[in-house]
């Protein structure tokens, strides 16, 4: 069972999809973003450097579960994570926090993938996202009802996660 406010989804699209799709619920995440560094120091800082940011890179260390758009696992969303860190295809990414306003997206490859099942946790995965080019934080908004959940960007694309199972009253 999702909880609002507490989990994590990975949607993605590829150059062959239409829409976004959720491809896994993350167990940890992590993003890093950070410059190369160039030396700026001369003789007016006496004995201390200085420098300035040079280009910039971001990647995504995520440790997940493959799911469906039904939030429930999935063989096949883990075969596209497979597939996308064999073919190195680059393609979209948005990590979202269900029920809150944490996005971030960009473009990205996987540059390393590893399958680790365990009986209780079937189409788990771990995966590092390198960036191409900038990382977006957008703001999306949450909408919850009893039939489904909406994550909607501001430009008015929705992204619809229906839930099914036991809804309650």
């Amino acid at each position: 069972m999702f909880e609002i406010g507490n989990d994590y989804l990975v949607f993605i699209k590829r150059t062959i999809d239409t829409d976004w799709r959720v491809v896994a619920c993350i167990v940890s995440n992590e993003l890093g973003i950070s410059s190369e560094v160039i030396e700026t120091s001369s003789g007016c800082e006496g004995n201390w450097g200085n420098h300035v940011n040079g280009k910039k890179t971001f990647s995504v260390d995520i440790n997940g579960v493959a799911i469906s758009n039904e939030l429930k696992p999935s063989s096949i969303s883990h075969e596209i994570l497979y597939e996308l860190a064999v073919s190195g295809e680059a393609f979209s990414v948005r990590v979202a926090k269900v029920g809150d306003l944490y996005v971030r997206e960009g473009r990205v490859t996987i540059t390393d993938y590893r399958e680790n099942q365990t009986a209780w946790q079937p189409f788990s995965f771990s995966a590092t996202l390198k960036g191409k080019g900038k990382i977006q934080g957008r703001f999306f908004k949450f909408l919850a009802d009893n039939i489904a959940r909406y994550i909607t960007p501001e430009n008015e694309d929705k992204i619809i996660v229906k839930s099914y199972g036991n809804q309650g009253p």
